[in-house]
């Protein structure tokens, strides 16, 4: 039973692939490029080919402004790193 439910879901997957190829054929020759990209990353996604990646990136940077510099002790506290 599991491998006639695979079976189902293999040919229905690949329907819906060949069906995204003939979009973004058709929308490729229409001109509608953006039409064409959707249909390639829904083929992709289908065939799990595509990955979601996000990244996020802390960018803040906080800086102090001193009238003195820092004493050796401040410096090695704050900048070295013990390996």
């Amino acid at each position: 039973m599991q491998d006639a439910a695979a079976a189902e879901i293999q040919i229905t997957l690949q329907r819906l692939i060949e069906e995204a190829a003939d979009i973004q054929k058709r929308a490729t020759k229409a001109g509608q490029y953006s039409a064409a990209i959707a249909a390639l990353i829904a083929k992709a996604k289908l065939a799990g080919r595509w990955v979601e990646r996000g990244e996020q990136k802390n960018t803040n940077v906080n800086y102090v402004v001193s009238d003195k510099p820092m004493t050796e002790e401040e410096w090695a506290a704050q900048c070295v790193t013990e390996h």
